[in-house]
């Protein structure tokens, strides 16, 4: 017989209640022949679901499945296609892996009653597998929608058809605990069929010990929250002399407790063992399941493991291929931890990048997401165009690779959140007025620039932008068409990031500049896209000088310190002073080169000053002094 220990748990006043065991024959070889007469099983519908599964069991899939067409690479979309489907792409092959540069793994799983398909990645260590993670293969497109099968494995699984199904899914991060201090490494089981809040889960296993563990190491088998990645159960285990667990209690975590990660390890027989990282101290009282970058230089590969309806299995092994980290992603990485949380904060155009036959499309996009201060939990709001779409809770992880996590306000008070509705990596670029985020969706894999509304401004569309088929023109309020021969004159108005025109092919446009302002992408409600070049290329530097001259005030952390920028007669150079209670007056001239002013000051030395300008906030960097930022007068 089987038993299920679903909870165990006691209470001050039910000592001797250890909860209650299902007994769940998942296999017609296991079952008691009383069983399903049984009252229970009659009124829960248990006998009925059983018979049902056996049933299934002996009809589908009797013959082993057979995965084949194994392979690393880089998705590139086909001529023509939508995405949809992963036979749509062509996988590049690739000679190293990077984090969160959209590597995937396809493949092709034939049978007939194909029940699941299991990806384990892992990092080969001389003969030894070392396993970052087990996960379903879940479809991502079917989450999300009302329950009506009840039955949770079939409402995210990919359907398979009898025959071949080709399935194709981002490689993983790697999953790490945090005590708020340290990171260790930890293999995680991601196997759960819920999207239900509470049954939401990643399992780990590590040793602990504790005061009432008498000092010794328990194998513990850790369950966490993948909505608030925290510990929601932990199970203790006592071993025989074979390491084999006899009893186990549930271990509640103690500021005086210490934990080991577990590392599942595949030897060269395939048989499994544990190693164990370094301890980690929970004084803290924090132990948090996280995800960052697999180390540079690890080698990466996947098992594939797919099961039919009878029980029938396949497994294939994919080449491993080196880990290479991309500088520039590291660093916006780790301005992302330092700096996150007090960038975070504030309205952001949407910007999707996508996938096309030429390599990435910039697409903007009609929604806006908003993250506001809140007490005790930030909020987010999702708008399109000014309709609000939808609002909840906001959870800012910096441990690891940061992460921006969207959720539900919680069902019961109890809980502080509800169900995920979004999860995204998040990678910073820049600070203040002028930052960008970078986010990768965390299991769909898309990708996005979040780009603060403060950036857009009417001036920025100013001039002439044109494509091999087009030709618009911006001027005061007036926008003019060329396209196929026809013409047309409008009006137009920035709202945020969208602009609103008049007596043009649409009302209105989702808005993209690039950085240097030399790139604009138009997009339309129904889905037409104009990518323009600006006439006479980006935004020059004496342009950038033009838009820097004014009076500008800084707020009162910097003691409203004054700053006033003129240009210089008879050459592309301006004229700085600089009034603040705590430098006194600082002047110089300067050109603009780039993204520095290159400035010359009284006594004939020179240096650069760091600036970022956003319609009317300007920040300076100047040397030796903290980041000061302006607003236009």
């Amino acid at each position: 017989m089987r038993h299920l220990a679903y909870y165990v748990a006691t209470t001050p006043n039910l000592r001797e209640c250890k909860g209650l065991t299902l007994y769940i024959p998942l296999r017609r070889e296991y079952e008691h022949s009383a069983y399903r007469a049984t009252a229970f099983a009659k009124e829960s519908g248990m006998a009925e679901y059983l018979a049902a599964l056996y049933t299934a069991q002996d009809m589908l899939g009797k013959t082993e499945p057979r995965i084949s067409n194994l392979v690393l690479g880089a998705p590139r979309l086909k001529p023509g296609r939508d995405g949809r489907a992963a036979q749509d792409f062509d996988i590049l092959p690739l000679q190293q892996l990077t984090p969160f540069a959209h590597n995937v793994v396809r493949f092709d799983v034939t049978g007939v009653g194909i029940l699941m398909t299991r990806l384990l990645q892992f990092e080969q260590r001389g003969q030894d597998r070392f396993l970052h993670c087990a996960q379903l293969v879940v479809d991502h497109a079917r989450q999300g929608g009302n329950r009506t099968s009840g039955n949770a494995l079939n409402d995210i699984s990919p359907i398979y058809n009898d025959g071949t199904t080709t399935l194709m899914r981002e490689i993983s991060a790697r999953y790490k605990v945090t005590n708020g201090q340290m990171l260790g490494d930890i293999t995680i089981e991601n196997l759960s069929a819920s999207r239900d809040v509470s049954e939401n889960v990643s399992v780990g296993y590590g040793l602990y010990r504790d005061g009432s563990t008498g000092g010794q190491d328990l194998l513990v088998q850790v369950t966490f929250s993948n909505v608030v990645r925290l510990p929601i159960k932990m199970l203790g285990f006592q071993l025989d002399a074979q390491g084999r667990p006899v009893s186990m209690r549930d271990i509640t975590l103690r500021n005086d407790g210490v934990f080991r990660p577990g590392i599942t390890v595949l030897g060269a027989d395939n048989k499994e063992r544990r190693e164990f990282g370094p301890p980690m101290p929970l004084n803290s009282g924090v132990l948090l399941l996280t995800v960052d970058m697999v180390d540079e230089g690890a080698q990466v590969g996947l098992i594939v493991q797919a099961q039919t309806m009878n029980g029938q299995k396949a497994l294939a092994v994919s080449k491993t291929l080196p880990v290479r980290h991309d500088p520039a992603q590291v660093t916006m990485r780790d301005q992302a931890r330092q700096h996150g949380a007090e960038n975070l904060i504030g309205r952001y155009a949407m910007i999707q990048f996508a996938a096309s036959g030429t390599g990435v499309d910039t697409l903007p996009t009609f929604q806006s997401v908003e993250f506001l201060v809140g007490q005790p939990v930030s909020r987010w709001i999702l708008r399109d165009g000014d309709q609000e779409k939808g609002s909840g809770l906001l959870n800012w992880l910096p441990f690891g690779t940061p992460q921006i996590s969207l959720h539900k306000k919680p069902a019961l008070p109890v809980l502080p959140l509800g169900e995920t509705v979004q999860t995204w990596y998040a990678f910073l670029k820049g600070a203040g007025p002028g930052r960008v985020w970078y986010c990768v969706g965390m299991g769909d894999g898309t990708r996005w620039a979040f780009v603060p509304l403060d950036q857009y401004q009417d001036r920025f569309l100013e001039g002439v932008w044109t494509s091999k088929t087009e030709r618009w023109e911006f001027r005061n309020g007036t926008v003019r068409l060329a396209r196929d021969r026809h013409s047309g004159q409008g009006n137009y108005r920035m709202q945020g990031h969208i602009v609103k025109m008049t007596n043009m092919p649409a009302s209105e446009y989702a808005v993209y500049l690039d950085r240097d302002q030399g790139q604009l992408t138009l997009m339309s409600r129904q889905g037409a896209a104009s990518i323009l070049t600006r006439e006479g290329g980006a935004v020059t530097e004496q342009q950038i000088g033009q838009a820097l001259i004014g009076q500008w005030l800084s707020g009162p952390e910097t003691g409203h310190a004054r700053l006033n920028i003129q240009p210089l007669p008879g050459a592309s150079s301006y004229s700085l002073r600089l009034l603040s209670q705590g430098q006194g007056e600082t002047t110089c001239t300067f050109t603009v080169v780039g993204k520095e002013l290159l400035a010359t000051f009284p006594n004939g030395s020179q240096e650069r000053i760091r600036f970022a300008l956003t319609g009317n906030n300007l920040t300076l960097s100047f040397p030796r002094m903290p980041e000061i930022r302006f607003t236009r007068q």
